[in-house]
């Protein structure tokens, strides 16, 4: 059931503009990553998927 909360804390931020998609892809990686760590469920290791796999940028992951 957390996740389900965690997924609708992110999409109404999305849904009140908290979090702008189109933006998203123009920010540097520590606006983002300050950005998606505020919402719940969302841990740094989420936020390097998101940079490596969506927006193709190099990150180091720590195991």
């Amino acid at each position: 059931m957390a996740i389900v909360k965690d997924i609708l804390d992110l999409s109404q931020k999305f849904k009140d503009n908290d979090i702008d998609a189109d933006k998203l892809h123009k920010m540097i990686d520590g606006e983002i990553r300050e950005l998606l760590i505020q919402v719940k469920g969302i841990s740094h290791w989420t936020v390097d998927m998101y940079l490596m796999m969506d927006l193709g940028h190099p990150v180091s992951v720590k195991g």
